[in-house]
């Protein structure tokens, strides 16, 4: 007896097994079990099942030995078949140096290059139906590689037009203490919301409050000890718990770090902070201070599997000429360790963004070299893979930048710079700017596609709705209240147009927050109290409609937006059209749309 497998194009799978004579096989199965695929062979009387667990042992397959190209050695069909946790090491066969430049060919590689193996841990959703009116919008649960799952969840989908919800709706207000930023993020399906407090008008030496927003109200989480707190950010790193055994949960570890401007003690001088979250207590605790000079943001990104921290630098008590910094986590040493720094003046932010493969920082710089003026450039760097460090590449236009926000809309790679003011006169009313950057050859380009009229421009925020793409800009007029705005602007046919403003009790910054079916906007206020709470409405004050779909076989079907859907009448225009946005608990969300464009 034997027992065959074929692969689906009808040739052998190069699966074949000969079955004891005392084992007549009745049926075969196969099963998937934690992360692991198994056959089954239903014994016959009086035989006994056999199972046979389809894959490999964790060996590494492909062409493991690769030749440089322009300096830099790609391997492009590794695999491994068992799901696990790996370490990746290489090492040069033959490393030729040539005098006197005998350092430049030391062979440079991704520190402690740790991945992950994932196939069936629940990861996001994503969709299966294609984007046409029509068609029944169908997403589908995925693991982190794209692979479809079966697991069953409950998925929530939220219909948008942004014709009909164009009004910014004052919801309500949240304690807070001169603040400086917002920063929206999920732990566990669970929302949160960070509020950077800087100052009560006495101390800076002040707490910041982590939010927890349900069921449409935010309520005090937990106060975090920080001194003159400006930034904040939120990180995850994959841990290493997922192994052969049977992987359940994505296990990331998460964290937050936040930018300390000043002490009332140490002023300038102070340390910013890493917090990590305690699963256990469900806390964020300490988990390292990091040496800064009147820090004002953190960027954190990935570079060959390894976790990178960005800090800008603002001022060191005496002069705004000061190195910016760049932190990589160690997993060896479980810690942030400082992998360059980087001669920045005044930097009041720091922003990271790709493209061709290429991985840059851009800094928003607000004061000259001369420590006086207004600057009326910021500085971009990109990263050399042989070295792995930031060099310089070129400046760009910006007038007293004070935010450089990254997105990217297709393939293709933006920054929008907030300009506060008119670095020559003086004046709020300046133009802010949008560059998209380009790559040709071994030059970087950033090329300015539009400029925008700001005044007082401190804060741009891009976000999504059912795949149309938005930016928010603060109007940050402290001495006249009439002035302050927050306006939102809407993607359409290669620029941003005017699309729906709100006015604010001094917003600094804005954040967006996809949360409990509602699309909403947080704004901090440096000169109150309070920071805003606002969702997008339409005229009726009306939210959008949502729809929670179970799936079936890892496939939630929303043909309950088929009349809605269908029932519009388009006219080509993003405004008329209508999209989808998609969440479950734990995991990524997706859009799907614009339906109709």
């Amino acid at each position: 007896n034997t027992l065959d497998v074929y692969a689906g194009d009808g040739t052998i799978a190069g699966y074949s097994q000969i079955l004891s004579s005392a084992t007549s096989s009745s049926s075969i199965s196969f099963l998937v079990s934690d992360g692991q695929t198994y056959l089954v062979a239903f014994g016959g009387s009086p035989g006994a099942s056999l199972v046979w667990r389809v894959g490999g042992s964790g060996s590494l397959h492909g062409a493991t030995l690769a030749t440089a190209s322009a300096g830099v050695v790609a391997f492009t069909d590794l695999a491994i078949d068992l799901v696990s946790s790996y370490d990746l090491s290489f090492a040069p066969e033959t490393l030729y140096p040539q005098y006197p430049n005998s350092q430049e060919y030391i062979l440079s590689q991704a520190y402690d290059l740790n991945f992950i193996v994932s196939l069936g841990i629940p990861d996001g959703l994503a969709q299966v139906s294609e984007v046409a009116v029509g068609t029944s919008p169908i997403v589908r649960v995925v693991d982190a590689g794209g692979n479809s799952l079966t697991d069953a969840v409950s998925v929530t989908g939220v219909l948008d037009r942004p014709a009909n919800y164009n009004i910014i709706q004052d919801v309500t207000q949240i304690s807070s203490t001169g603040a400086r930023d917002a920063e929206y993020f999920k732990i566990d399906g669970k929302h949160y919301v960070a509020i950077a407090n800087n100052f009560d008008g006495t101390t800076f030496n002040v707490d910041s409050i982590v939010f927890e927003f349900s069921g449409g109200a935010f309520s005090s989480y937990q106060s975090l000890e920080t001194r003159g707190a400006y930034d904040f950010k939120a990180f995850s790193i994959a841990a290493q718990a997922v192994t052969a055994s049977g992987p359940q949960s994505k296990n990331l570890t998460h964290y937050l770090a936040v930018a300390n401007h000043y002490h009332n003690t140490d002023g300038y001088l102070t340390d910013s902070v890493i917090y990590r979250w305690d699963a256990t207590l469900a806390t964020f605790e300490v988990f390292q201070p990091i040496s800064t000079l009147g820090a004002t943001s953190w960027e954190a990104f990935e570079v060959n599997g390894v976790t990178y921290l960005a800090v800008s630098n603002f001022f060191d008590g005496t002069f705004h000429a000061c190195n910016s910094a760049v932190y990589r986590y160690s997993k060896a040493n479980d810690k942030f360790e400082l992998h360059q720094e980087i001669a920045t003046v005044a930097a009041h932010d720091v922003t990271y963004v790709q493209h061709g493969g290429r991985h840059y920082l851009a800094f928003a710089q607000y004061r000259d070299e001369d420590e006086i003026s207004l600057s009326l450039t910021s500085p971009l760097y990109r990263l050399n893979e042989r070295s792995m460090q930031f060099i310089k590449v070129l400046e760009f236009d910006s007038s007293a930048a004070m935010h450089v926000e990254a997105f990217y809309i297709g393939s293709s790679s933006f920054l929008a710079v907030a300009n506060y003011a008119n670095a020559t006169t003086g004046a709020l009313a300046v133009n802010s700017a949008i560059y998209q950057l380009d790559c040709d050859g071994d030059t970087d380009v950033l090329n300015s596609t539009q400029a925008i009229s700001t005044n007082g421009a401190s804060h741009w925020r891009y976000f999504s709705r059912g795949g149309n793409h938005f930016l928010a800009v603060c109007h940050w007029v402290p001495d006249d209240l009439d002035a302050n705005y927050v306006v939102v602007y809407l993607y359409d046919s290669g620029s941003f147009n005017f699309y729906t403003n709100t006015t604010s009790l001094g917003a600094f910054t804005v954040e967006f927050m996809f949360a409990d079916n509602g699309y909403y906007l947080i704004n901090t206020v440096p000169g109150d109290p309070v920071s805003e709470i606002k969702r997008f409405v339409d005229a009726g004050g009306a939210v959008q409609s949502a729809v929670s779909v179970s799936t079936v076989g890892g496939e939630a079907n929303f043909a309950a937006f088929n009349t809605e859907i269908n029932g519009y009448s388009y006219d080509g225009s993003i405004l008329q059209s209508v999209g989808l946005d998609f969440e479950s608990d734990g995991l990524q969300g997706t859009d799907m749309g614009p339906y109709g464009v």
